[in-house]
């Protein structure tokens, strides 16, 4: 027999197995891939009279494509930088046999050189939607992709990725902390402000005392005109001399009127 390539199977025994009997002669192919296997094969038959030989067309059907793979998700599980978890979507769960992730070094500075693909863990679980990469360098820099399977047929690898640090675990801590004293200021002022509410209602005395006293000054109303004090003014040349007030005027007046009203009174009397 004679691979598509005119080359002798017998030369690679792994690749190819050779079944022989009295009236047949069988090739068996093993891993097929339909890119690379399939073709024209020739099985040879020659004896002492002559040969013979005929062709024989070998077509590797493949597989369905899996479903395409898109990271959701990678980062550090720790601060050491160790570990990396990997989690990852699909777009439909039918032909669908498994995964593999592969791992590549990036160089830390300026190189020329392309990093080559290393496979990390290969035949997941088809149910399978994350992964945990140990044994890291922590100084090195890295980037992951997957990749579906569907038997023999490989799938499009994802977009290459790299991880991310892992989030601040102490913002939870001070947020919390920052909610919980304001909390405690809310709480310390409504207890005083009950505290002073029954200071004031219960002993007034000791609120006074606490927050002060505060005095209103009360202003006695003037109803009558007696009530006044008039103060006198000085004239104008000096003299020294006071002049009695609006209101006293106007009581010697009243005064005067009543005086003079009697008296007449008294003239017309017989």
């Amino acid at each position: 027999w004679y691979n598509n390539i005119k080359q002798n199977v017998g030369e690679t025994p792994n690749k190819y197995v050779l079944e022989q009997a009295a009236s047949w002669f069988n090739l068996t192919v093993r891993e097929t891939d339909s890119k690379v296997d399939s073709g024209q094969y020739w099985c040879s038959a020659a004896n002492a009279v002559g040969g013979a030989e005929i062709p024989v067309l070998l077509l590797v059907m493949r597989y369905p494509m899996p479903p395409n793979v898109t990271i959701s998700k990678i980062t550090y599980s720790s601060q050491k930088r160790t570990d990396v978890i990997l989690e990852w979507l699909v777009q439909r769960d039918d032909d669908l046999t498994g995964f593999f992730i592969e791992r590549q070094t990036l160089p830390v500075g300026k190189s020329d050189a392309v990093p080559l693909w290393q496979k990390v863990v290969v035949d997941l679980d088809p149910s399978t939607r994350s992964y945990q990469i140990t044994n890291l360098d922590p100084s090195g820099k890295y980037a992951f992709r997957v990749t579906a399977v569907n038997y023999r047929t490989t799938g499009h690898p994802s977009e290459v990725k790299s991880p991310a640090n892992p989030p601040f675990k102490a913002y939870p801590a001070v947020i919390g902390a920052a909610f919980g004293g304001m909390l405690l200021a809310t709480l310390t002022t409504v207890l005083l402000f009950i505290f002073v509410l029954r200071i004031r209602n219960n002993n007034p005395r000791l609120h006074d005392m606490i927050f002060g006293r505060h005095n209103s000054q009360s202003r006695e109303n003037i109803n009558f005109p007696e009530d006044e004090v008039v103060g006198g003014a000085e004239d104008e040349g000096g003299t020294g001399e006071t002049k009695p007030g609006p209101s006293m005027a106007q009581s010697r007046s009243a005064a005067m009127l009543t005086t003079t009203s009697s008296d007449s009174n008294q003239a017309k009397s017989p």
